[in-house]
């Protein structure tokens, strides 16, 4: 027996789910190598404008399981751990005073509040309470094809180069 299986402790799952978590796939070792989920990634991005990133992506920590951000740009450096409500960033002009934020005391939910915050941008999008936050399509879907490329990079243990027009949809 894996000593690491997911008990589903931390998570809402229905009654059908704590009944037979084996129907649901939620009862196997966390470390099988047959498991998809993606424990931690790191993407280096060059644009043609010159500007470079670093994204680092940690599903675990030495104490609990913890989703940790790093984003490493030109001008300034994002850390933070989802689960602690604690960000701060950093700039490397030494005459910047780091900015620090946390989210704790605010009510959340899954993903630091991002699930319930995304479902509420769009529906008030929709129903014309607000701006939608993307005004382009070419916009959202560049967010995609970066991520999209950074996960056949994962997955293909290869390096992608997109263009340009990897970018824009086809109009024809």
């Amino acid at each position: 027996m894996c000593p690491y299986v997911d008990t589903g402790l931390h998570e809402n799952r229905t009654a059908a789910e704590r009944a037979n978590p084996s129907a649901y796939g939620l009862d196997r070792c966390v470390f099988r190598l047959d498991d998809p989920i993606v424990d931690n990634q790191v993407v280096s991005f060059e644009l043609e404008s010159g500007t470079r990133g670093t994204y680092y992506l940690a599903m675990q920590g030495p104490r609990r399981s913890e989703r940790r951000i790093t984003l490493i740009g030109d001008a300034a450096r994002l850390d933070g751990v989802f689960e602690d409500g604690s960000f701060t960033i950093a700039y490397t002009d030494p005459d910047r005073e780091p900015i620090v934020w946390s989210t704790k005391g605010r009510k959340l939910s899954g993903h630091g509040g991002g699930d319930v915050s995304s479902v509420m941008s769009f529906f008030n999008a929709c129903v014309g309470r607000s701006s939608p936050p993307i005004k382009k399509v070419e916009d959202a879907l560049a967010g995609l094809v970066f991520a999209a490329s950074a996960e056949q990079s994962r997955t293909g243990h290869q390096m992608v180069t997109l263009q340009d027009n990897d970018f824009y949809l086809n109009q024809a």
